[in-house]
């Protein structure tokens, strides 16, 4: 018998610690279960990881699926995506059978979505479903086997034709195929910087004006050629404008039940506005915190690092990076807690809104652990530098008695030789660390640390198997053992396979979408796909027709590195003048010193940052309007685009009043032209695992045996 089919497993927690906590665990698996049948899913409990941990298999049948695309029709018409036909006229599954990925996406969709929009409402996070602790769906064995193969062995380039990105698409949606196609597009075009790179440093003085000009220019085209290579790839998958469609989620809290989103007595916009503004002092104090925690490590390996002579001064030296290692992931996982609680509080409608959120608020803090270092040496170490050694020569290393006028000129005259130190090659090294030594870093915690921890736990599950059998005991879920069902007895040793593959995963984090240079790409890109298909969840799939929040990060980016670069070529250039270089400090009070420097150097950098941001505005609107009529007019997408457009608009004139409609409630009443119950010919259940859907799986419910197990006790 082969092991069966499930669209998506939702994991659940049964176990409780008091008889009324064994109460509600049973009375809310038993409406999970209900809730899902009566949505026409079919369902199915079976034992967990761990005592009291329930997994529900769920499966679509072939004709709810069909109802479900055409309801996405309907709403894709509605609001103004692009069809190839009219919604009225029902898909050929012959000629366009559903994806793994669109079976997975429909099923979930339609689990997760706000009974508000035609959904069932179930997701983590829902007060009706506090012990729905995840949602996932399960991996293709096979197909990951062959894809990791695939580009690992056979492809050695980072490009991807259409075949292999459409396959992607097939398996995980739009989206993580979508990610993939940006990262084959920004490697190849770290070709250009690369090139600009070695031309400079081979050919030009540190900081050319030139080249800061040209990698501003390179971004700024590397953008948007991307916001149009994306269009194109969106109107080749039927995703174009796909953001249009958003479902009101389930964690929403209105304060209605009003099906319009956009009433505002669901849920006042100020009320929203106004926790926005209130989670920005939280966000603020983090900042500060971790802005002075990095400062302090700057300042402790930039300059007591170099001024200390005493004992055990070859420990002191591993100082900061002891600091860094301890403190900063710490500091930043606290934040990041409070930055999904914050999110969540905002009670935002939909979730590409919610995201967008979550996702500025976390760039707001990584941004300061990757850029503080270089914004300081650029901004703080080199200009202040002789000021800043001599604060902390008198701060730290001065005992008052020894602070007369001639040790103090002394120490003054010793800062004043510090500028043979004190330049900008520290800042180019800081750059070369940050991007190869943090890349390589960052590559061995995403796929060296989680083999290890594998191997580990692998290692551990063998050890305990072991000690099993020597007991003579038998380990829960990978042995036949006795439950309240006596058909549990019967599982076939496929099933039983199966459900401990099944296991592993459930233990699996999840991935996470969006989270270098040319040669770190290559790797990326091997790297992801091994991350997903090995060390994490399958993804869930989801139709986008972009990179969603990061498109604007990414411009933001643009923008400051344009603002940085002409700010740093003015500073560090040594061409006929230079204010950082030129600048003389006698020896004067310190107050003036940094006043002098402020006047001579970082006021008129900030004023040439300032005239640099609306060159490149300017520039950023010539490039676009040059590539738009270069790129996009008279492509194939705009041209698939302008025809679908027109085709259906000429079809929809021709049939007025024709149209079918759709009765919103909480179950799925769709009405579509056609469809009868039972199987949809072309809607094939093409999830993992599947060669045949035995009858024995659905009928045995192991749920609330569980559920009444792990409260035995109680």
């Amino acid at each position: 018998m082969a092991p069966p089919a499930a669209d998506l497993v939702i994991v659940f927690r049964g176990s409780a610690r008091t008889k009324q906590g064994a109460i509600d665990a049973e009375a809310q698996y038993t409406h999970l279960t209900e809730t899902l049948k009566k949505g026409g899913l079919t369902a199915v409990g079976r034992r967990g990881t761990r005592d009291g941990q329930v997994l529900i298999f769920v499966k679509a049948p072939d004709n709810l699926l069909a109802q479900l695309v055409q309801a996405e029709r309907y709403r894709d018409f509605v609001n103004g995506v692009p069809s190839y036909t009219l919604p009225n006229v029902a898909r050929d599954y012959a000629s366009d059978p559903l994806s793994p990925a669109e079976r997975i996406r429909f099923t979930h969709t339609y689990v997760i979505t706000a009974p508000t929009d035609d959904g069932l409402g179930i997701a983590p996070g829902v007060a009706e479903w506090s012990r729905v602790e995840s949602i996932m769906a399960l991996h293709d064995r096979d197909f990951n086997e062959h894809w990791i193969k695939s580009w690992t062995s056979k492809k050695l380039g980072v490009g991807f034709s259409d075949d292999e990105l459409d396959g992607v698409k097939n398996q995980f949606g739009e989206q993580l195929a979508l990610y993939f196609a940006f990262l084959s597009f920004y490697t190849k075009s770290l070709i250009v910087p690369v090139a600009l790179g070695l031309a400079s440093f081979w050919l030009s003085k540190p900081f050319n004006p030139y080249y800061s000009v040209a990698l501003s220019a390179w971004s700024i085209v590397f953008v948007e050629w991307w916001r149009l290579k994306q269009r194109s790839i969106s109107i080749r998958w039927g995703s174009f404008g796909a953001e249009k469609v958003q479902l009101r989620r389930s964690q929403f809290k209105g304060a209605n039940d009003s099906n319009d989103e956009h009433d505002d007595t669901t849920f006042p916009w100020w009320k929203r506005e106004s926790r926005i503004l209130a989670s920005l002092p939280v966000i603020a104090v983090f900042a500060t915190a971790l802005t002075l925690l990095l400062t302090t490590i700057f300042v402790v390996e930039a300059f007591v690092t170099q001024l200390y002579t005493g004992p055990a001064v070859r420990y002191v030296s591993l100082t900061p990076t002891a600091m860094f290692l301890l403190l900063v992931p710490r500091l930043v996982g606290f934040y990041q807690k409070y930055a999904v609680s914050l999110t969540g509080w905002e009670n935002h409608v939909h979730e590409l809104a919610h995201e967008k959120s979550l996702a500025f608020k976390t760039f707001a803090m990584s941004s300061i652990v990757a850029f503080g270092g270089l914004y300081l040496s650029a901004f703080v170490y080199v200009p202040f530098g002789e000021q800043i050694m001599q604060l902390v020569q008198e701060t730290f290393f001065t005992s008052p008695t020894a602070r007369s006028s001639s040790v103090t000129d002394e120490k003054i005259a010793s800062v004043k030789d510090a500028k043979k130190v004190l330049n900008p090659d520290r800042l180019k090294n800081q750059v070369f660390a940050y991007l190869i030594t943090n890349q390589v870093i960052g590559e061995f915690l995403e796929v060296g640390v989680p083999s290890l921890l594998r191997f580990v736990g692998w290692a551990k599950e063998q050890a305990a198997e072991t000690e099993v059998g020597k007991k003579g005991l038998k380990k829960m879920g990978l042995d036949n053992e006795k439950t309240d069902d006596a058909a549990a007895s019967s599982v076939s040793q496929e099933e039983k396979t199966f459900l401990d593959d099944v296991r592993r995963q459930v233990a699996l984090p999840a991935y996470d979408v969006f989270v270098g240079a040319l040669v770190n790409n290559w790797v990326e890109i091997r790297g992801d796909a091994i991350k997903i298909a090995t060390y994490g969840r399958r993804p869930l799939p989801r139709r986008t027709d972009t990179i969603g929040p990061w498109m604007e990060i990414l411009t933001f980016l643009t923008w400051q590195g344009a603002l940085v670069n002409s700010a740093l070529v003015y500073l560090f250039y040594r061409g006929s003048t230079n204010p950082v270089r030129d600048a003389e400090f006698i020896a004067e009070p310190l107050s003036t010193s940094f006043e002098r420097t402020l006047r001579a150097a970082i006021f008129p950098a900030a004023l040439i940052a300032l005239s640099t941001s609306h060159g490149w505005l300017v520039f950023r609107a010539i490039i676009r309007h040059i590539l738009v009529r270069a790129v996009w007019r008279g492509s194939e997408g705009a041209v698939k685009l302008a025809k679908c457009e027109k085709d259906v608009k000429k079809g929809w004139l021709k049939t007025v009043g024709g149209a079918a409609e759709i009765t919103a409630s909480s179950g799925v009443n769709v009405k579509i032209a056609g469809a009868v119950a039972g199987e949809v010919k072309g809607v094939k259940a093409t999830a993992p695992g599947l060669t045949g859907v035995p009858t024995t799986f659905w009928d045995v419910d192991e749920g609330l045996s569980e559920v009444r197990r792990g409260s035995k006790a109680l």
